[in-house]
């Protein structure tokens, strides 16, 4: 017998834990470049608590399952 999962609302995309460049940690400047966006707009949604980061000493770094995570959070269906 064969089991067929079907992905919940919870559940993360394809993209989960793949690499970025191969890093699982991000620069502010990598993050950006892979959202295509500015390094200010990473810090205000950092401080819009919209992206998560971790911390290691003065720098701030983003993981790949972030960076996936918001995208997939902000990714509309087609209708």
């Amino acid at each position: 017998m064969t089991h067929h999962h079907s992905p919940g609302a919870s559940d993360y995309n394809a993209f989960t834990g793949r690499p970025i460049n191969g890093s699982l940690l991000l620069t502010v400047s990598e993050a950006a470049a892979a959202l295509r966006i500015s390094r200010s707009s990473i810090y205000r949604l950092f401080d819009a608590g919209k992206l998560a980061w971790v911390q290691i000493g003065s720098s701030r770094r983003v993981t790949s399952v972030e960076i996936h995570r918001f995208i997939a959070a902000h990714t509309e269906a087609a209708s």
